[in-house]
């Protein structure tokens, strides 16, 4: 008999986790069996990911997406599997980057990016409005990756007035949050003011969920 092929391995940036490695540590706890192996680089590069085959998927979308079961990227129709990819994009290229500026960018920026940031929250509470999640009737890629980048502006940037006139997005985060796949990778986490806001864990911890301790330094 051959030998059974070798897990995928899961390459991450040192700790703190930023948005793309919690996006793909969470996805890979969808996932069923075998888990990916897990080693931490230093070469300031974000998360990868090598296949069993030995394909390197470079930055967090590909390895999410490979990591990911069917149900997590919307199930067997053409168009729930569109409906998530669009919401990867919007989180992608909408959200990320005005979260970013609006953390450290100039005063100028920031104002802007802040307004940025309040359109794709109004967007997202419309249409979580009549829904639980994004997608059809169970959390998918989308969830998880629009979660991931609003933990950042939700903890740093927007204020608890600003957050109270979004309560879809407000209900819907906190649904998300709350399941264990996303516990295990975030702790407790909540919008801002919220009691529930805590320290989000740190990547040194979340081996332990996937089953696998980390490697080392990868050269």
């Amino acid at each position: 008999m051959s030998p059974p092929a070798p897990p995928a391995l899961l390459l991450l940036p040192p700790p703190p986790a930023d948005a793309g490695s919690r996006r793909v540590l969470i996805a890979a706890r969808f996932a069923g069996p075998p888990p990916p192996a897990l080693r931490v680089v230093r070469s300031g590069a974000g998360p990868a990911l090598r296949t069993p085959q030995g394909a390197l998927l470079r930055g967090p979308g590909p390895a999410a997406l490979f990591l990911s079961p069917p149900a997590l990227l919307g199930g067997s129709g053409p168009a729930p599997r569109a409906l998530v990819r669009q919401w990867v994009s919007f989180a992608e290229r909408e959200i990320a980057p005005a979260a970013t500026i609006a953390a450290g960018g100039s005063a100028q920026a920031r104002a802007r990016a802040h307004q940025e940031l309040l359109r794709a929250l109004r967007a997202l509470d419309s249409h979580l409005r009549d829904r639980t999640f994004l997608v059809g009737d169970g959390v998918t890629l989308a969830d998880v990756t629009v979660t991931c980048a609003l933990l950042g502006p939700c903890q740093r940037v927007l204020d608890a007035a600003t957050v109270a006139t979004v309560p879809s997005v407000s209900r819907w985060f906190k649904t998300c949050v709350r399941l264990p796949q996303f516990r295990e990778v975030l702790g407790d986490v909540g919008l801002c003011g919220d009691e529930a806001s805590a320290p989000q864990r740190e990547c040194h911890g979340v081996g332990v969920g996937l089953g696998v301790n980390w490697a080392g330094d990868a050269t």
